[in-house]
């Protein structure tokens, strides 16, 4: 349909121009300050998985509807120059497995493209995001601890570090692995047709309860998987629908070469491995 294109590219000028805005905002904010920190997340915490994914999608699209064609010089520049500030800004929102995914699935595409120039494209892009994420702490901040900047930053993150360990004993990823356990634990208890759309959490919490998972009890965490949510809510009868229905999106997307709705369908799959935003 003519309409759809055009509303793809709708998306990646929205989410250029949103992300774009804010990232302007904290370079004028880093300039006035010289505090790396401003960078973090640029300034968007509450939508950061939301906005990677449509960056993901974005590049997916983008890269994949570039290759199709022969390009000029001048696009090949203007290509370049989107793909580099779809990745600057990915890789600041610091989705972490966002970042993950949009690694691995570059790397995937390099190597089905080997004969063609689109594997510079890719080649690039993966060089370029390992590069920024080597060097630069303000877009590995998530990946590993970042020191402060002086020495009055230096006091203000202690105290900051250590009242909050008073408040919170687990990091994001034991949150996310005790979720993991307690769903499955759950799930085993109705397999077939889950424990349904409006109990599913209270008995995540019961169970969370049950292990000792204090800090998820406390939070009320939701399984950050997808997969685990809909088994919880539908069982495998649920999961066996919903798998079947992305692969035939994706098949179907395959056969009629929709670039939209192929690349929508790969960052969906692999994203929802570790999110539940569906």
């Amino acid at each position: 349909m003519k309409w759809q294109e055009p509303f793809i590219w709708s998306i990646i000028i929205g989410v250029l121009l949103k992300t774009d805005f804010y990232l302007l905002k904290a370079i004028y904010r880093f300039v006035e300050t010289a505090n790396i920190r401003h960078f973090y997340y640029i300034n968007l915490a509450k939508e950061t998985n939301s906005l990677s994914f449509f960056i993901l999608v974005s590049f997916l699209f983008f890269s994949l509807k570039f290759r199709q064609n022969n390009q000029g010089k001048r696009k090949w520049i203007l290509g370049a120059l989107i793909i580099l500030n779809l990745i600057v800004v990915l890789l600041l929102l610091q989705s972490r497995i966002i970042i993950i995914v949009f690694l691995l699935t570059t790397l995937i595409l390099f190597f089905l493209n080997l004969k063609n120039k689109s594997s510079i494209l890719f080649a690039g892009s993966f060089v370029v995001s390992l590069f920024f994420l080597g060097v630069s702490p303000s877009f590995n901040a998530r990946f590993q601890r970042i020191e402060p900047i002086n020495n009055q930053n230096a006091e203000i993150v202690a105290a900051s570090e250590k009242s909050s360990d008073k408040l919170n004993k687990c990091n994001s990823t034991e949150l996310r692995i005790n979720a993991s356990k307690a769903s499955l634990e759950v799930i085993k208890t109705k397999l077939i047709f889950g424990v349904g759309t409006g109990d599913w959490n209270d008995e995540l919490v019961l169970k969370y309860k049950e292990l000792n998972m204090s800090c998820n009890f406390v939070e009320r965490t939701a399984p950050h998987n997808q997969f685990l949510r809909i088994t919880l809510k539908h069982g495998i009868i649920g999961l066996l629908l919903f798998t079947g229905f992305l692969f035939l999106f994706f098949l179907h997307s395959w056969r009629i070469k929709e670039m939209y709705a192929i690349s929508f369908s790969i960052a969906c799959s692999l994203s929802l491995v570790a999110y539940d935003f569906v």
